[in-house]
């Protein structure tokens, strides 16, 4: 019995270090630093990396077609935040920054304010990626 509180105990220890709070410095990075990053040809930072969460999602709307992609920002099993990379049919590109949830509410703050002012056209976008990732998880 004791051994099974023991592993028990270290296993909740070691799970509770695999979560990460998204810091200024990592939604700095996602909404910015990557897209220049990508564009000049390199790699995302490094020792991270992306790994998408469902399919990419689109809407059309005024003969411009929207899409959304999500993605975790991770290093190792680590997950940093949510990244959503949004891109149209006139070669618009942009990276959205989803906190984890023990985020400060700075950065939650910050995060609504950018989706915010993204427009309404993009707020559908967003939604319905998000409604694909849920229903892909359920």
């Amino acid at each position: 019995m004791k051994k099974i509180v023991a592993v028990t105990v270290l296993l909740f220890l070691i799970t509770g270090f695999l979560k990460a709070q998204t810091t200024w410095i990592d939604y700095r990075y996602i909404t910015a630093g990557m897209k220049d990053d990508l564009s000049k040809g390199k790699d995302i930072k490094q020792g991270y990396f992306l790994e998408t969460i469902g399919t990419e999602s689109g809407v059309t709307q005024q003969g411009i077609e929207r899409k959304a992609q999500l993605y975790y920002f991770k290093r190792g099993n680590v997950n940093y935040g949510y990244v959503v990379r949004c891109s149209d049919s006139k070669y618009n590109l942009s990276y959205y920054c989803i906190p984890t949830a023990d985020a400060s509410s700075d950065i939650w703050n910050m995060a609504l304010n950018a989706m915010s002012t993204a427009g309404q056209e993009w707020q559908l976008v967003f939604a319905w990626a998000l409604a694909k990732v849920v229903s892909q998880k359920l």
